[in-house]
């Protein structure tokens, strides 16, 4: 997928004046992708410079000044903000990057299948400042559903200088021969494929505008599925995987309505989608095939299988095991009763068992309809069950949330506390709470703070007659929202942190951007439980894909023999509709990083496809 470059403008000023115009892209921008950029010089913290995206009104109403999005340099953050047609900017959120008072900058806006991505460099040292991802129309507090080929410049008056502005044309490249072969009924292609910088390889093709590519970038550590419909592509599927540049082995298979994609040893496929009839040739551009082999698939005995999500109803959901039973609590308040449990065996087919929390008038420190995000922790040395949730204090209606708990001696609940409920932190922003004990005889909790945007939080607690005691001296600030998944335009954001020990390391779960938008889940690793966490390279790893979305929330839970792992999870309920969220359920895998270090985590999805029940192969 090469670039076919034109540079269409270059604009200099010396400063000291208002700029602000549109350029109206030619025809060969706009019948394609491009990006935007230019160079800020002198910026000051208390100036305002951008790049201007023009997008369209979701009403379709008239405006009377300029519709679409700027990507922006704020006093000393970045931020992607809109304006609303009057002439009047609204800003969506900033980035965790920070600018210097009188240094140079490059903007850049690239639109890639109608996704804005902005990033800010330094133009001193190419030093990355901020990027972000994102999509319009994908909340209610966007004005705009897509964009149009409209671009430009805006400051407000300072002395800081535009130069090189330009906009460079952004072609995919189609294969050109396709393969002597074709593929068809169910089959699986198997091959070599030498990586370059940028390559992608074609399959299924009808000819060469149509069907599907995997583009594997190497330096971004991904690999994307698209659909190719008349020389245009639509992404289906992203998968973040450390690549190198180099030969791969590569399979794609389609047969029964499933289409996957395999690169490698990598355990799972890094592809599985409900798609059906992929037929057709195949080639590649920017790389080479070798040993190419096109054959019948061969079936799989999959047994008795199980297809998410495993419940309809089940935002924020948290697994307790006990005694050989998943307790699986998730969000559904109904007025006076709050959180629901249900109950499985195999960690798949649950059963309803009721409301475990309800309300009651002694509660006086909470607002009655605000408690969400149920965590439940057993604590053996008590024999005692405690819930945590976040709630509105009293008397703070639609205000910040704290943490507060109430405890049980059965799983099934009712939870209860005499007179006010428990409080971990008394007038702390805060929410989640997973209590965890690793063996090392203490007791932590993570906590999702907004101290410094949306962040994570771990402390060690004591448990003891039914009560959590803070230790709030140990709280320590372990994730910041300043990785590019984490902050979607909208959002800077990292919450629900859940802790997993594997191979002597501390796995921290954590979920971000917007949870309405394309929620996801990341992981990072650390040697001690307060850190220094490591983000993993192969993050984000639940994500969405043309079939699903918002994938988060998550944790990882043993299987019922003990011989695999689970991550239980939540996500929107369809396309474009966050609520009612769904709980899912999938593999997990942990392997060699072949850099060293720790174990890399896979997972077997987010998936729509049959997959084998739990501990299935030792049966």
């Amino acid at each position: 997928m090469e670039l076919s470059t034109k540079e269409t403008l270059i604009c200099e000023n010396e400063g000291g004046a208002d700029a602000f115009f549109t350029y109206a892209l030619p025809d060969e921008y706009a019948a394609g992708d491009y990006r935007v950029e230019v160079d800020v010089c002198g910026h000051a913290i208390a100036d305002c410079e951008g790049l201007l995206i023009g997008a369209a009104r979701r009403d379709g109403s008239a405006a009377v000044g300029f519709c679409g999005y700027t990507c922006t340099l704020y006093r000393d953050m970045t931020t992607i903000a809109y304006f609303d047609g009057e002439g009047k900017p609204n800003a969506f959120t900033t980035g965790m990057g920070t600018l210097t008072d009188g240094e140079n900058y490059h903007l850049s806006a690239t639109l890639r299948y109608g996704v804005l991505f902005f990033a800010v460099t330094s133009c001193r040292d190419g030093r990355l400042i901020q990027t972000y991802t994102f999509e319009p129309g994908k909340t209610d507090k966007d004005p705009y559903d897509r964009f149009v080929p409209t671009v430009g410049l805006r400051k407000d008056e300072n002395g800081a200088r535009f130069q090189n502005f330009k906009v460079t044309a952004i072609h995919d490249v189609l294969p050109e021969p396709l393969s002597d072969t074709v593929c068809t009924g169910g089959f699986t292609l198997s091959l070599q494929l030498t990586v370059e910088k940028d390559t992608a390889f074609y399959f299924g093709m009808a000819d060469n505008q149509n069907g599907y590519a995997v583009r594997a970038l190497p330096g971004e550590n991904r690999l994307t599925l698209y659909r190719v419909e008349n020389g245009r592509f639509s992404r289906l599927a992203n998968r973040a995987l450390p690549l190198q540049s180099g030969r791969h082995s590569l399979s794609v298979t389609s047969q029964s309505g499933v289409l996957a994609v395999r690169c490698d040893e990598y355990p799972f496929p890094v592809f599985e989608l409900p798609i059906e009839k992929v037929c057709g040739a195949y080639a590649v551009v920017g790389g080479e095939i070798s040993d190419a082999v096109c054959a019948p698939a061969v079936p799989v005995e999959l047994g008795e299988t199980y297809v998410n999500p495993i419940n309809d109803n089940g935002a924020d959901p948290d697994v307790v095991l006990y005694e050989g039973v998943y307790y699986l609590y998730v969000y559904a308040n109904n007025g006076e009763d709050l959180f629901m449990v249900y109950t499985s065996t195999d960690l798949v087919h649950f059963l309803r068992r009721g409301y475990v929390f309800h309300w009651d008038d002694a509660y006086v420190n909470v607002e009655k309809d605000s408690p969400w995000s149920p965590n439940v922790f057993y604590n053996a040395s008590e024999k005692l069950f405690y819930l945590t949730f976040a709630a509105i204090p009293a008397g703070k209606k639609h205000q910040n949330r704290s943490i507060f708990y109430a405890t049980s001696k059965s799983p099934l609940g009712p939870f209860t506390s005499d007179g006010p409920l428990g409080c971990v932190h008394e007038g702390v922003r805060e929410i989640d709470g997973h209590l965890y004990a690793p063996g090392d005889g203490k007791t932590y909790i993570s906590l999702s703070r907004y101290d410094c945007k949306g962040n994570i939080c771990l402390e060690e607690v004591e448990l003891k007659d039914g009560r959590i005691l803070a230790k709030p001296e140990t709280c320590t600030r372990v994730i910041i929202p300043d990785a590019p998944y984490d902050n979607d335009g909208i959002n800077s954001l990292c919450e629900g942190g859940a802790l997993y020990m594997h191979g002597g390391y501390y796995y921290l779960l954590y979920a971000g951007p917007y949870f309405s938008r394309h929620y996801s889940e990341s992981y990072a690793v650390s040697a001690h439980p307060f850190g220094p966490y490591v983000r993993a390279k192969n993050n984000p790893l639940l994500q969405y894909n043309a079939f699903l979305d918002g994938p988060g929330d998550a944790l990882l839970i043993p299987s019922p023999d003990g011989g695999e792992t689970f991550i239980v999870y939540h996500r929107h309920g369809k396309i474009g509709q966050c609520d009612p969220r769904n709980t899912c359920v999938d593999r997990v895998a942990f392997v060699k990083d072949p850099e060293g270090g720790p174990d890399l985590l896979v997972v077997d999805g987010p998936s729509t496809t049959p997959k084998k029940l739990p501990g299935a192969d030792k049966k």
